[in-house]
């Protein structure tokens, strides 16, 4: 059932063009802050701990 609703709304939501924009906005974004990090980030920081803990901490203190 979750399998069935999940692909029905994935499929409405590329089916309009705002939603394939909202799609492609998302991607552009991730890519960028992959960008950002690797090439302001050095070497001995490109684990996936590392990422990892620098979002979960800049989204607790967004939170606030």
């Amino acid at each position: 059932m979750l399998w069935r609703l999940t692909t029905t709304e994935l499929r409405k939501m590329v089916d309009t063009r705002a939603g394939l924009a909202l799609l492609g906005v998302t991607e552009l974004l991730a890519l960028g802050i992959v960008a950002v990090q690797l090439l302001a980030g050095k070497p001995a920081t490109w684990t996936f701990q590392a990422f990892f803990s620098r979002s979960a901490a800049s989204g607790r203190s967004a939170r606030r």
